[in-house]
């Protein structure tokens, strides 16, 4: 198992072993499988990163640790497809879990199974999405998933997102 580094140029997969910044001058950066920012690491995204998922459902950008996705007005970071032509479904889902803390700003989500999936949510969480935009993804676009002890008013915002074109499920399930 790799734990780190890119591979063949700017494919990313398995753990981060540092913490990372992606600006836009290596950008696209590309996910093959899982990549895991694991706890006690952190990954930032600059505005005007394209990050692409190589298709396969079971690929996957998981955060256990610090995930900082802030794009800008005309900035945006892009989630998407590495697949010509795309289509809903090709890559699995931004999964955030086990205590993390993320933030995602002006980012644009498409092509995806799950666009986001949380779940396991505790109080030493911090979760954020804000003005981001969510299509053409095959079931539901954002999904929480056994946060049932927990006010996820404390720890989870969503704000000001457009959420459209969900195959199978809902836009906020």
């Amino acid at each position: 198992v790799r734990t780190d580094t890119a591979l063949y140029g700017n494919v990313w997969t398995g753990q981060l072993a540092a913490d990372t910044t992606w600006s836009t001058g290596y950008s696209p950066y590309i996910i093959y499988q899982n990549l895991t920012v694991p706890e006690g690491r952190s990954l930032v995204i600059d505005p005007g990163v394209t990050v692409r998922f190589v298709e396969n459902i079971s690929s996957r950008l998981v955060v256990q640790g610090s995930d900082t996705d802030v794009g800008a007005v005309g900035d945006s970071i892009f989630f998407t497809s590495h697949s010509e032509p795309p289509t809903p479904g090709d890559w699995n889902m931004l999964e955030i879990t086990d205590d993390a803390q993320a933030q995602f700003a002006f980012c644009a989500v498409k092509y995806a199974a799950y666009a986001f999936n949380i779940y396991g949510l505790d109080s030493a969480w911090s979760i954020s999405i804000r003005n981001t935009s969510i299509s053409d993804v095959s079931t539901h676009g954002i999904y929480l998933r056994n946060n049932y002890d927990v006010d996820t008013s404390l720890i989870l915002t969503i704000d000001s997102c457009h959420i459209t074109g969900n195959g199978g499920g809902k836009g906020f399930y």
